[in-house]
């Protein structure tokens, strides 16, 4: 593919200088055919993938819409299957949340509770230490 226009440009030089040289030589034509045709589906790959996508960069597939569609099919699959697994793990969650919920809320306020009187308890602390300093 990277040599097509390589030879495309050789042929046509050949051909500048020579035009009748396309229909006396069979091979020649053959050859100019060919890489007409590459040609072709070098831009047909260039125009059908981008290059910048990394999902897209091993394939190629020239416009051939019955793969695409397998392909845009087979993705859509997948999101389908990733979505009903991670439904099925936060449902779980979500029960299991429900049925721990009062627990939750009194263990969550107890440990609040428990936190404001430590930070209390070292501010007395540092207020003790201050004020013994100055006694």
């Amino acid at each position: 593919m990277i040599d097509t226009d390589f030879e495309f440009v050789k042929i046509k030089n050949l051909l500048s200088k020579s035009p009748k040289l396309l229909k006396e030589d069979p091979v020649l034509s053959i050859d100019y055919l060919k890489i007409i045709n590459l040609i072709k589906q070098k831009k047909l790959m260039e125009n059908s993938t981008d290059q910048f996508d990394p999902t897209s960069a091993v394939e190629a597939h020239w416009y051939d819409t019955d793969k695409a569609d397998l392909i845009l099919k087979m993705r859509e699959e997948q999101g389908r299957e990733a979505f009903a697994k991670n439904f099925d793990d936060t449902s779980k969650d979500v029960a299991k949340g429900v049925d721990n919920y009062d627990a939750n809320v009194e263990k969550k306020i107890k440990d609040d509770k428990k936190s404001k009187a430590r930070e209390q308890l070292k501010i007395i602390k540092q207020f003790d230490s201050l004020s013994e300093q100055f006694v």
